[in-house]
């Protein structure tokens, strides 16, 4: 989302041969890329006026990744569509009208649809009265009757249709991730004569042909696992993410602009705020990632100022980051959100929807029966074996930040004007003086 914030096409089509890369050296064939949608037709989306909220932007910047990635292995785009709020994704029903669909949140699709991509994956939630999982307007008459779409449609995870029959008739080919609805009654309706094996052949064939089309056509030569993490797509990343910084504001202070910082008019750094000194790398869902390291802003700063002292204070403690402040020559504040504040949202679901547990599939395996038993226990303290956390984060209620960041960038501020404030954030934040 934050490259957005770059306007280049052309350095996010280096991002993602950079992933293709990557993944083909560890064996992946599919990469899933997630395109942010438009604020939600129902008013409640949370990350309104964010730069990829665009249709336009999003759908150049989608392409420029999609042929990047492709360069090596396929490329599936997510969530399709109107998927724009966390919380109530299993059940909510988005009523919208043709136009305003077709005008404001469909484009971005299309556009890298017709650009090439491999695959797409339905959301979970409904639209004008039917999930998206098995919507023959959206993945039937619009994909394929419409925009000529000819690859093949995945489902996401567990709770993403009501009717297996009704899904493969309407046009969704893969059903993921567990063994499931369908193998629990695709049988009997092909028996009863509400499914026919036509429909199971269209769906296989589209499967078979985009990977015999890939095969023919994807490069003989794996790369070497060194690709992974190496120096240069690290550079890649240190520049994307140099680019994606926003400046809102550049105040005078005492006569000057504070930025950039200069070395030799200071000697002492205040680094202040509950984010300063951890690997804050986003949602600890679906979206979480396990780079080899990762660098703190404490870490960056110290070796950006090797002969700066360096005075930290990572608590949320206005006081005690006041006195902080007060002994530094210039104060950085990072404050903003984590997983815990905004991310994907599974066990509350379970807990609220009680509905949601007819859709659990019979666990066949140990892995299986370990993974959806967290999942069902409902504990956010529980990882499965990937390390990944269920349930945290969720959709905001307020587009500002939190209470205390807000009086700790008060508190500091008062006891030393030299103040940069860095946030970091996943959406839109309301930000006054």
């Amino acid at each position: 989302m934050a490259r957005g914030a770059t306007w280049d096409a052309a350095l996010e089509r280096r991002v993602g041969h950079a992933i293709g890369l990557e993944a083909k050296a560890q064996g992946s064939k599919l990469f899933r890329r997630r395109l942010r949608q438009p604020s939600s037709a129902s008013g409640l989306g949370t990350h309104l006026g964010d730069i990829w909220e665009d249709p336009v932007i999003l759908g150049e910047f989608g392409l420029a990744l999609t042929q990047g990635v492709q360069n090596h292995v396929m490329a599936c785009v997510i969530h399709f569509t109107l998927n724009s709020m966390e919380n109530a994704r299993f059940r909510v029903n988005v009523k919208i009208e043709e136009d305003v669909l077709h005008e404001v949140y469909l484009p971005h699709f299309r556009r890298i649809i017709e650009g090439g991509v491999t695959s797409v994956m339905s959301s979970y939630n409904s639209v004008n009265g039917e999930f998206l999982g098995q919507n023959w307007e959206l993945l039937t008459n619009t994909l394929r009757n419409k925009w000529h779409f000819d690859g093949f449609v995945i489902s996401d995870f567990i709770f993403r249709l009501r009717d297996a029959a009704l899904s493969l008739k309407n046009g969704l080919d893969i059903d993921a991730p567990f063994t499931q609805q369908r193998a629990l009654h695709l049988g009997d309706a092909l028996v009863s004569g509400k499914l026919d094996w036509a429909d199971v052949d269209k769906a296989c064939l589209r499967i078979l042909m985009k990977q015999l089309q890939w095969e023919s056509r994807a490069e003989v030569v794996t790369p070497d696992m060194s690709v992974v993490f190496s120096k240069e797509h690290r550079d890649l990343a240190r520049e994307v993410a140099s680019r994606s910084m926003v400046l809102l504001k550049n105040e005078m202070v005492h006569e000057a602009p504070l930025l950039p910082l200069d070395p030799s008019q200071f000697s002492t750094v205040a680094l202040v705020g509950r984010l300063a000194n951890i690997a804050n790398t986003g949602d600890k869902g679906s979206s979480q990632v396990f780079p080899p390291r990762v660098v703190t802003g404490f870490e960056g700063l110290k070796a950006a100022l090797p002969n700066k002292e360096i005075v930290m204070n990572d608590t949320d403690s206005v006081e005690t980051a006041r006195e902080a402040a007060a002994q530094a020559d210039v104060v950085i504040c990072v404050v903003g959100y984590d997983a815990n504040d905004e991310g994907e949202f599974v066990v509350p679901s379970l807990q609220s929807d009680p509905c949601l547990q007819s859709l659990f599939p019979p666990s066949t395996t140990v892995k299986d029966r370990e993974t959806l038993g967290v999942m069902q226990a409902g504990s956010n303290e529980s990882k499965l074996e990937t390390g990944l956390e269920v349930g945290a984060g969720g959709d905001r209620t307020s587009l500002r930040l939190r209470p205390r960041d807000v009086e700790m960038i008060k508190g500091v501020s008062a006891a030393n004007p030299k103040i940069v404030v860095v946030l970091v954030t996943a959406g839109a934040v309301v930000m006054e003086n």
